[in-house]
């Protein structure tokens, strides 16, 4: 068996609301599960059960309270990112970890164009703005959108543009949350199409979905969490896209 690219040991997280006279809630309770390299992972489950907890834990936005996040670099190295200094974290999810959440948060009154290229990993700029003018196309985003902001695009477009700027990092581990989410169907085939073509260059994956069909056609592997817990995983039987 190859290493993984990301082992998640018992984790857990418990949130204490301060102002309610320091009430525990345990979002997360003892869950462990391994991420291949090139592997698509589904986070499943109801609304509420600590997926979207979950994925932030494992990035470290949420700081676990117990259990250990650890990433496997291409170098074989292996890093705890729960105990890594912020400072080098940060620096890990610039480079290699990419993040799409479900909300687009940007610079605002900044181009979306020229927020693609400042993502580029590199710092020839003549390249970069060719990667970030075929991403608009392989998005579906208007060339005329280039010159605005992305605070004035429709909902499904801001939610193509988060992708595609987390995509111009060209993470070797991509985590995404509700990427097809309140899409229609035509702009939920771009998104899914896309996110195709990524695990088919190699790129691992972990998506919370409540979209079946993303799951059915993306997925590797299943992991479902009900009440912050892993209720259940299993292998996905892949279906083959829709005849056009």
């Amino acid at each position: 068996m190859t290493q993984p690219i990301l082992q998640i040991d018992n984790l857990s997280k418990t949130f204490v609301l301060h102002l309610l006279g320091a009430k525990r809630i345990e979002a997360l309770k003892d869950v462990s599960f391994t991420l291949g390299a090139g592997e698509f992972l589904a986070v499943t489950g109801r609304t509420g059960a600590g997926k979207s907890t979950l994925v932030k834990t494992v990035l470290q936005y949420h700081r676990p309270t117990d259990g250990g996040v650890v990433y496997h670099r291409a170098d074989g190295t292996a890093l705890r990112l729960d105990q890594l200094p912020v400072i080098e974290l940060i620096a890990l999810l610039d480079s290699e970890i990419g993040y799409v959440a479900q909300h687009l948060h940007v610079v605002p009154r900044v181009a979306a164009l020229d927020l693609m290229i400042e993502a580029a990993p590199h710092h020839d700029r003549p390249r970069a703005e060719a990667e970030a003018r075929a991403l608009f196309e392989a998005l579906r985003l208007p060339e005329s959108h280039a010159a605005l902001y992305p605070a004035t695009f429709s909902g499904g477009e801001k939610q193509r543009f988060n992708l595609g700027l987390t995509l111009m990092r060209r993470p070797r581990l991509l985590i995404v949350d509700e990427p097809t989410a309140a899409l229609d169907p035509e702009t939920r085939e771009i998104v899914i199409d896309l996110m195709a073509r990524l695990k088919a260059q190699g790129t691992s994956t972990i998506a919370v979905l409540h979209d079946r069909l993303a799951v059915e056609r993306l997925a590797d592997r299943e992991i479902v969490i009900a009440e912050g817990r892993l209720a259940a995983e299993h292998r996905v039987t892949q279906t083959e896209e829709p005849v056009a």
